[in-house]
């Protein structure tokens, strides 16, 4: 009698134990074929090993910034951050790069790896590269920059090398293929010390040969003087001439500061040619002068002068060098590892553990449901008649 005064929707706790005793059976042979099915599952399904590293990506500007950021204004903190966002973006681009992704399927044989079949190479590529991106990850925290990179492959020794390739490739783009301004600067005029260093050598060499074998003196005073102003003028001339190829590199044509250079380029010009030419009622001083000496002697004057204006443009390129280099450390991102890669000592998938813990939890549910629902059916059909004309005057009711 209180079975029928009981309301359908309501569950007697008591009612629940007595269907769970008489379908333990049921219950056990479900709970059991998925335990088993679970630890199957987790027994095939392949190992995943993860690799981690992480870094910073700073240059020596940003690392000056920081180090006075305690007397920086507002500004100033502004531009360190956002000159240790573009850092670390730029850092991050180059990884996710195509370039540099394909590069890693091809030295990993990824492709094989995930077993791509394609007999189109290029399909092949094009799937490797979507899959690449759930075996590499790349993120970074917004709060201090810090730049983390996991790994995770079917083997451990595949998912370090992997990030470590990353970190090499990465270090070798920066310090390498990278331009930028100070870098632009550095490999013109690296290319002029070494041309002009040369220069030297080979004159050094055939001033001592020319003495030993001709046994040369000095020179007169007066040529001695006129050779120096000429050397002078002619080493002014080359430092104004590297200045302007500087200039023209960094700034647009008309820029003061080119402008400039090229202004003071033309007075030198005219006054070397004012030396090297004589007017009509006198001889040309310049020639004139060595060539009243011997032979000899004028041969040597003009190794010597060489010497000279090349000794006085290399004095002047050499710091302009060394300071285009120490300006391209300064702008070139360095990485500064906190975390490197290393093989992992625990798997991170599959967790069989916690895969068999709760399939057994959700068969036991779902068994216990089962059973409820044959036990209503089966044992208590007045309640489905019931439920029926709730149903039936619900709708006419609606009607």
């Amino acid at each position: 009698m209180n079975n029928e005064t009981k309301p359908l929707n309501e569950l007697d706790l008591i009612e629940v134990i007595r269907v769970i005793l008489k379908n333990r059976r049921l219950i056990i042979t479900i709970v059991t074929i998925s335990a088993i099915a679970a630890v199957v599952y987790s027994l095939l399904t392949p190992q995943i090993w993860q690799s981690e590293a992480s870094f910073y990506a700073l240059s020596d500007k940003g690392t000056e910034l920081a180090v006075t950021g305690t007397s920086m204004d507002k500004l100033a903190r502004d531009l360190l951050e956002q000159n240790m966002q573009n850092e670390t973006m730029t850092v991050i681009d180059i990884m996710n790069s195509r370039r540099l992704s394909e590069e890693v399927i091809r030295r990993f044989a990824l492709i094989d790896y995930f077993k791509l079949k394609d007999p189109d190479p290029l399909a092949n590529m094009d799937d490797a590269l979507k899959k690449l991106n759930k075996l590499v990850h790349i993120d970074f925290n917004e709060d201090n920059y810090l730049i983390h990179m996991k790994v995770e492959s079917k083997y451990k020794d595949l998912s370090r090398d992997i990030a470590d390739f990353y970190l090499k490739r990465l270090e070798e783009y920066l310090g390498q293929n990278r331009m930028v301004k100070g870098k632009r600067n550095r490999i013109f005029l690296e290319g002029r010390v070494n041309e002009i260093f040369n220069s030297i050598d080979s004159l050094q060499i055939a001033i001592r040969d020319f003495k030993t074998s001709h046994n040369a003196v000095d020179l007169k005073e007066q040529s001695s003087q006129l050779i120096a102003q000429y050397s002078d003028l002619m080493a002014s001339k080359m430092k104004l001439e590297i200045a302007l190829e500087l200039a023209r590199s960094n700034y647009p044509p008309s820029s003061t500061i080119v402008q400039d250079i090229e202004a003071q380029l033309l007075t030198t010009g005219n006054q070397i040619r004012s030396l090297e030419r004589a007017d009509k009622d006198a001889p040309n001083r310049f020639q004139l002068d060595l060539s009243r000496l011997p032979s000899l002697s004028a041969d040597l004057a003009r190794m010597q002068m060489n010497l000279d204006i090349l000794s006085v443009v290399h004095d002047y390129v050499r710091p302009e060098y060394e300071k285009a280099l120490l300006e391209e450390q300064k702008n070139m991102p360095q990485l500064e590892l906190l975390d490197t890669p290393r093989e992992a000592g625990r798997r991170i998938r599959p967790r069989r553990a916690l895969i068999c813990i709760i399939t057994v939890i959700m068969a036991g549910i779902f068994s216990i449901l089962l059973a409820i629902i044959k036990e209503t059916l089966l044992s208590q059909p007045e309640r489905l008649r019931d439920l029926k004309d709730q149903l039936y005057e619900k709708q006419d009711s609606e009607h």
